[in-house]
């Protein structure tokens, strides 16, 4: 039904806009869509976060986050409230109440980088 409703969308727009051909609507369509605002920015490794801080993140016991934590340029200390299980490598952390990993500046290498 989505789509459906897109497409009608798309060929109303086109209509009213005066095109004449699909090539022409998709030229008409193609100024309007521009016309909607600037280019998305590229977020880099930070996109790959749920929740990314620069002075902490605190948690009660019952929430749920789906997706990767991380604190920087600070260390794990301020990630609070979270029941935080280290892996031997250093370079993360994980808790029941995160689906995903937790990152801090202060883990080892290659984890500061990521973030």
């Amino acid at each position: 039904q989505q789509t459906l409703a897109v497409c009608l969308m798309v060929a109303v727009l086109a209509h009213s806009a005066g095109a004449k051909s699909a090539q022409d609507a998709q030229k008409r369509l193609s100024s309007l869509t521009t016309a909607l605002g600037p280019a998305p920015v590229n977020l880099g490794t930070a996109g790959d976060f749920a929740i990314l801080a620069k002075s902490g993140v605190s948690t009660v016991p019952d929430s749920v986050i789906t997706g990767d934590v991380g604190v920087s340029p600070i260390s794990q200390d301020a990630m609070t409230g979270f029941s935080l299980t280290s892996y031997p490598e250093g370079t993360f952390t994980t808790s029941t109440q995160v689906t995903g990993k937790l990152y801090a500046a202060s883990d080892i290498a290659p984890t500061p980088v990521k973030m």
